[in-house]
């Protein structure tokens, strides 16, 4: 994860983050880790080397049968370009891509996962501990259920998340 920290909002996200953790420790039964790098916002093709090397750490050392990145899709330079790495760097586990609704291209899912209105209001709910992006359109409440709520028809049911399956190991 970059910082952003060259854009004035994000003062306080690693805060927000460590809030965020909290919070996802709450509801899920499980601890979770995370590590916050300093790459370059806007301009992670830069620190291509770092990167990759930063990726294969973490797949040595978490071993992960399922990996979530963004969109190849995606319209964001350092979205698509942590996409592509991603897909290089765990190219023998499940890979899952995203939708990231104000920055993906031609999002085409393919895989879906039900959504209660309980998990929907938990993830609105972590969304808003993020106070510095608020106002932010891809952080909107109605954005969120409509996004959930759109996919969910897709599949007849209240609400879903999609996801792109960019490779399937099972």
């Amino acid at each position: 994860m970059s910082k952003c920290l060259d854009i004035e909002r994000n003062k306080n996200i690693l805060s927000e983050f460590e809030k965020v953790t909290e919070k996802l420790e709450e509801i899920f039964p499980c601890k979770f880790s995370h590590k916050i790098f300093d790459f370059p916002n806007r301009r992670l093709f830069e620190t291509h080397m770092e990167i990759r090397a930063v990726l294969d750490k973490i797949r040595d050392e978490y071993k992960p049968d399922v990996v979530f990145t963004t969109s190849l899709n995606d319209l964001h330079q350092d979205h698509k370009y942590l996409s592509e790495e991603t897909i290089r760097v765990f190219r023998r586990c499940t890979v899952l891509s995203y939708e990231i609704s104000t920055s993906v291209g031609n999002f085409q899912p393919s895989l879906y996962k039900i959504v209660t209105k309980e998990q929907l209001d938990n993830m609105i709910d972590i969304v808003n501990i993020y106070e510095s992006q608020k106002g932010q359109q891809y952080m909107s409440d109605d954005l969120i259920r409509g996004i959930l709520k759109h996919r969910g028809g897709e599949i007849g049911v209240d609400f879903a998340q999609a996801f792109e399956v960019i490779r399937a190991v099972l």
